[in-house]
């Protein structure tokens, strides 16, 4: 395993040769001897969520021993079995708090649980960050998402119910099994009666929805682009909200949600995911970069993984949401970014 490791960095321009050295280092010390592990050519996720870790620690210059680290948690849980797509975010948690391979593991087959259970990618994405931030075991945890499955399957509003046990949890995260009863009889009694419960003004990274969504008013490409200022006042009114794989409100929010919404405040529909941002709008090449147009980078060796948006062209400044430090702007031409780059892509003319 290390030895792949230290092939991944000899070829990536965005290291220099002391801090290849470092991090060899830091690594070999906590990796032990799984850094003597083979790495399976068909099943390499392992490794390769890894080097994704290793490479935002890095950008956001993180300390050696914290990036191996959080390394070592992601590699041990993808090596458990836990599907790496969904540890590739999760584990980025592990800059702000520190979370064991025990814990990521259960949290990411978790998640894989609740979504094909029927419970939305966002509900579950905040079931995640609920138990990091209020320090859930695995028990509790576990017992939370099949109340958020069940309430799937008897077809309640699962924002709606989520809504009402994570409020719940944040007063009292010790009898869990307590309050999903309460929960459920909440919700049997209003199917009764043919109601809604009220919105308990819960405010996490996903919104209840109390409304129909408004219909686009513009799609990419349409008019000139004279709302640019809506979108730049939205984007940079994010600065500082702390990262959150999944998130999408101001209680935390990851890249492509910052985007999302930046491009929301026109009325400007944007897919949830980078991969599916990178298929929107049409191509621009790098010295023709305008403000407002989104630009991707691969951040895992797997291609697209990663979006921000441009800021300033003039002195190549872009906003995005980092892991460690939340959303912020940087400088696109640092070598990070230079040696991940894949393109961009315009939504709004």
């Amino acid at each position: 395993m290390l030895e792949y490791v230290r092939g991944e960095l000899a070829r990536d321009r965005g290291f220099t040769p002391a801090q290849r050295t470092e991090l060899l280092e830091a690594l070999r010390a906590r990796f032990a001897n799984y850094g003597l592990n083979v790495v399976r050519p068909g099943k390499p996720q392992d490794v390769q969520t890894l080097m994704h870790v290793v490479a935002e620690g890095m950008f956001d210059r993180a300390p050696m021993d914290r990036i191996a680290e959080v390394a070592f948690a992601a590699y041990q849980a993808v090596w458990r079995g836990a599907p790496a797509e969904v540890v590739d975010g999760i584990a980025l948690y592990g800059f702000r708090k520190p979370v064991s391979p025990e814990k990521l593991a259960a949290w990411a087959n978790g998640y894989r649980v609740a979504v094909k259970g029927g419970v939305p990618d966002e509900v579950a994405a905040d079931l995640v960050r609920n138990a990091m931030e209020g320090g859930w075991d695995v028990r509790t945890f576990d017992t939370v998402k099949w109340g958020l499955v069940d309430a799937a399957r008897r077809k309640y509003d699962v924002k709606l119910y989520a809504a009402y046990v994570f409020t719940g949890m944040e007063k009292d995260r010790e009898h869990p099994g307590a309050l999903l009863g309460t929960t459920r009889a909440r919700f049997e009694d209003s199917v009764r009666k043919k109601t809604l419960p009220p919105d308990p003004g819960y405010r996490g990274v996903f919104e209840v929805d109390t409304a129909p969504p408004a219909p686009p008013r513009a799609q990419g490409g349409e008019g000139p682009f004279s709302s640019w200022s809506r979108v730049e006042r939205t984007a940079l009114s994010y600065l500082g909200t702390p990262y959150v794989w999944g998130g999408e409100t101001r209680a935390g929010i990851d890249c492509s949600g910052l985007t999302r919404n930046s491009y929301r405040a026109i009325s400007v529909p944007l897919p949830r995911v980078s991969k599916l941002q990178w298929k929107s709008g049409a191509p621009v090449k790098k010295e023709a970069l305008r403000e407002g147009d989104l630009v991707f980078f691969d951040t895992n060796g797997s291609g697209v993984s990663h979006v921000g948006m441009v800021i300033d062209p003039r002195t190549r400044r872009i906003i995005h949401a980092s892991s460690s430090h939340g959303v912020v702007e940087a400088d696109m031409d640092d070598p990070w970014f230079q040696s991940r780059y894949l393109g961009a892509r315009r939504v709004a003319n």
